[in-house]
């Protein structure tokens, strides 16, 4: 087996399998070493890409983070990694570690690079981890179930559907699986997990390592069946939040909603009420687009990002605004900050993230509902509603007043995201509020 020259870059050997599979030979820290000396800064061949893999792997301060995993990654000084398939956007490596005799032991990783955007602008790099990873991180995982014990009993406001729906809106998506819909959420967060299994009681179904430019994170991919949302919905029909909106004359039928599919049914139904809510705020010129979404909402991916908003704006128009309203506001925003969201004491900033304009256009209406100013920003390709000034310490105030509690104790469970809004509007009341 030869050295390949043009592969010096990133310390590797090859060898030809039946004239299709790769076998490449890496000294990790060899390889790192030679990655960082070279600047690949925009890799094009796969070689450079596999070398900017092992640059980001081997990065501060994940390798300090993470540092129990890179050192069982890299025991014995040498890794394999052979191409199992490929194509002009993405490549999969099955990693090996190479023993002493020569031998290959699969550790149960597989390398994925793939190019996202448009013509690939962007190359994103993880690693899949198979069931066997799970025991290795038993114990952050234990941390989060732990902490989503302590959230769970400590939530300010008791129905835990404002919350739900708030992440729903966010992070937390609806997918296929088969025949059945489950509610699925990736994250490198370990208080989101917590605060997140508090409500949905995640089963984990995966973990990967991704590596960013500020080294490797990990990431839980976690799934839930969808009844875990209708049994929500059913009780705060009953007894919370939906009830109380049912109680207002023309919204009684709310009261009787049992599942995900019975609530889009309902907001599209009353999407009038919502369209009319956001003109009176934003004028006539968004009627248009707004009522467009009203045959959208079976749509599962659209119906996600609308509903928060859309009982937010119905919740305004029919019972105004009050302490008992905005103890639901700050639940429903809460999820939604909490997951796509950003909190900046230092600009002194509260944003939310939204991918298309009607949907940007529902959060603005509805934040002016509840007296929050905000504008649409677009730094790439979504739209972002920002509350700044006043307007953003108002907001991050009933963050911080209705939202999970702060955790105490290791940092890595403690919302940085909260914390942050501690800085920004936790001052004064909104800290007696809190209790």
């Amino acid at each position: 087996m030869g050295r390949r020259g043009a592969f010096g870059i990133a310390a590797g050997y090859w060898l030809e399998a039946g004239g299709s599979a790769w076998l490449l030979y890496y000294a990790p820290w060899t390889a790192y070493e030679r990655a960082k000396r070279a600047k690949v800064g925009r890799p094009v061949a796969v070689e450079e890409m596999l070398a900017e893999a092992f640059r980001r792997l081997f990065l501060k301060p994940g390798a300090d983070y993470h540092r129990r995993f890179v050192e069982e990654l890299t025991k014995g000084g040498r890794l394999a990694l052979m191409l199992e398939r490929g194509d002009e956007s993405s490549y999969m490596f099955k990693l090996f570690r190479l023993e002493e005799d020569g031998g290959l032991k699969e550790l149960g990783i597989k390398l994925w690079i793939e190019k996202v955007g448009e013509e690939g602008a962007s190359i994103v790099y993880f690693l899949e981890l198979d069931a066997r990873w799970r025991e290795f991180f038993k114990q952050e995982l234990e941390a989060a179930m732990k902490a989503a014990e302590e959230v769970g009993g400590r939530l300010p406001v008791e129905d835990s559907l404002p919350y739900m729906v708030g992440w729903v809106d966010s992070d937390v998506a609806i997918r296929r699986k088969g025949n059945k819909r489950v509610l699925k959420m990736s994250t490198s967060y370990l208080w989101q997990l917590a605060e997140t299994h508090a409500l949905f009681g995640w089963s984990v179904g995966g973990l990967r390592m991704t590596l960013t430019l500020e080294g490797p994170k990990l990431q839980v991919v976690v799934e839930a069946p969808l009844e875990r949302l209708d049994e929500a919905i059913g009780i705060s029909a009953e007894v919370g939040w939906l009830k109380m909106l049912g109680t207002k004359a023309g919204l009684e039928d709310l009261m009787h909603v049992k599942s995900w599919d019975d609530l889009k049914q309902w907001v599209a139904k009353n999407w009038d009420v919502v369209v009319d809510a956001a003109v009176k705020r934003l004028g006539e010129e968004v009627r248009g687009e707004l009522e467009a979404l009203r045959d959208k909402l079976d749509d599962d991916k659209i119906a996600r990002e609308v509903v928060a908003p859309a009982l937010l704006l119905i919740q305004a128009e029919k019972l105004g605004v009050n302490e008992a309203t905005l103890r639901y506001f700050g639940a429903v925003i809460s999820g939604a900050i909490g997951g796509d969201g950003y909190v900046s004491a230092a600009r002194k900033e509260v944003g939310l993230t939204s991918g298309e304009r009607e949907i940007a256009l529902l959060w603005i209406a509805a934040f002016a509902a509840y007296d929050i100013k905000t504008e649409v920003r677009r730094p790439g390709r979504g739209f972002d509603v920002v509350s700044s000034g006043g307007d953003a310490v108002k907001l991050a105030g009933l963050y911080f007043r209705y939202g999970s509690p702060l955790l105490e104790g290791d940092e890595r469970i403690i919302n940085h995201k909260l914390a942050e809004a501690v800085k920004l509007g936790a001052g004064g009341s909104a800290s007696a509020g809190r209790g």
